[in-house]
């Protein structure tokens, strides 16, 4: 009995053995996991900032091209007389501020307004909800009319059903109607 015992314990010790080795393989496994997700993470974020840099070169690019049909668009869409048409970045007192893309401050039927523009690509629900804050957090601080509009190459169908439904006064234009409706005349 005690013969079979020891072999018993033996074998028990063996199992544990084995057993303790997958374990100690399984973590080196889970370890080895780890850094590679790790590794991926690092590789992931690099991606989503060389893509927001692209994103934003498409949105300057465009920026760049139809800044020069703002005093006519914001006439005609707006009923606004542009007197400053610029790049800038609104401060608030608590320092913290918002990077405007178009800025436009001009006069409406003798009021001082302003209005704001974003390009985008191919505009977001979610691009379109922050360019509404900035509009809203603008309307307080400048105590005055702010107008809205945003300008992509083209919309998908839900952010346009979007934009009509949530935000009916943002103005929504495709990046090519510029230069219909602006552009030189031949």
């Amino acid at each position: 009995a005690i013969n079979q015992l020891a072999e018993a314990q033996r074998k028990t010790e063996e199992r544990l053995n084995q057993l303790t080795q997958r374990v100690d393989q399984l973590a080196e496994a889970q370890r080895r996991t780890e850094e590679r997700l790790n590794e991926l993470i690092i590789e992931h974020q690099r991606t989503r900032e060389i893509l927001m840099g692209i994103s934003d070169t498409v949105g300057y690019g465009l920026e760049d091209k139809i800044m020069r049909y703002m005093y006519d668009f914001v006439r005609v869409e707006f009923g606004v007389e542009a007197e400053v048409v610029e790049r800038r970045n609104v401060v608030y007192p608590d320092g913290r501020y918002d990077e405007i893309n178009i800025y436009i401050e001009g006069k409406k039927n003798g009021e001082r307004v302003y209005v704001i523009g974003e390009c985008k690509s191919r505009p977001s629900k979610k691009e379109v909800r922050d360019l509404m804050s900035v509009r809203d957090r603008l309307r307080r601080f400048l105590n005055a009319d702010v107008y809205a509009f945003i300008v992509g190459y083209t919309f998908s169908p839900e952010v346009e059903e979007f934009i009509k439904e949530t935000y009916p006064d943002l103005k929504m234009v495709k990046s090519y109607e510029f230069d219909l409706k602006y552009g030189a005349k031949t």
